[in-house]
């Protein structure tokens, strides 16, 4: 049984983090295909928090994206790198990416 303690514990672990990503133009619906197997790609490693991805393309530059996802905790930030499906799909997803076209920005919970 989880307490108010645990409760407080577990939401202050956990790292929101907002995602842009400026997809080289031709390349919007390779990217959207794998935007969408990001979070649950995540999750099956356990780095993730049960709250999906919430996945947005700008209204008038439609070559920005914007992911919102929380990770678990410092370690899930840490670990996702070196995990080879994560790498390879971030590879994939870089590639269809402009040079420096992703960056994420990690807030603390409040």
């Amino acid at each position: 049984m989880s307490t108010l303690s645990s409760w407080r514990n577990e939401e202050s672990a956990r790292i929101p983090v907002i995602v842009t990503y400026r997809v080289k133009a031709g390349n919007e619906a390779a990217f959207e295909a794998l935007l969408k197997e990001h979070w649950p790609a995540l999750k099956d490693h356990g780095l993730v928090t049960d709250r999906p991805a919430a996945l947005m393309r700008n209204q008038t530059d439609r070559q920005l994206y914007v992911e919102v996802f929380e990770w678990n905790d410092k370690d899930s930030v840490a670990g996702a790198p070196q995990l080879p499906p994560v790498q390879e799909l971030w590879e994939k997803m870089r590639a269809l990416c402009e040079s420096g076209g992703i960056q994420p920005v990690h807030y603390d919970a409040v």
